[in-house]
């Protein structure tokens, strides 16, 4: 228990662990959340704050694409948004994910965005053939 001073008289406050938890219970998988890089660890993860707590980013969640170092994505002292993958209340544990912020680069194409023009049906193939003989002919 932490009890500080004020003037009007003294106020309890909760445990750094009672507040963690408390911000732990406030996350849902899924969620985005926005925080600040403070360490990119030698051990293929790195560590951003999530409003007083920290929270980890695995390499391999940092980019779609592959990358050499986490640098190559991410700076200490960066702003970032990235999405929660769990939350462990048992460890004091919130993965997050970069990559899952990340437009896929087919995705606009599998979404309908760009389509191909449509193939010749085998019914109009001996006209096209025809026409681009008209414009184009042999030389005899």
């Amino acid at each position: 228990m932490i009890i500080q001073a004020t003037s009007g008289g003294e106020r309890i406050l909760p445990e750094p662990a009672e507040r963690e938890l408390a911000f732990l219970q406030t996350l849902r998988p899924g969620q985005i959340v926005t925080g600040t890089m403070i360490e990119i660890a030698g051990f293929a993860v790195t560590f951003v704050d999530i409003g007083g707590f920290t929270a980890m980013i695995d390499i391999p969640q940092l980019s779609g694409r592959p990358i050499k170092r986490p640098s190559d994505v991410v700076a200490v002292g960066q702003e970032i948004s990235a999405r929660v993958l769990d939350v462990d209340t048992r460890r004091g544990r919130v993965p997050l994910s970069l990559k899952a912020l990340q437009v896929e680069p087919l995705a606009d194409y599998s979404a309908g965005a760009a389509r191909p023009s449509p193939a010749p049906s085998p019914r109009s193939l001996p006209s096209v053939l025809s026409s681009a003989s008209k414009r184009h002919p042999t030389a005899s």
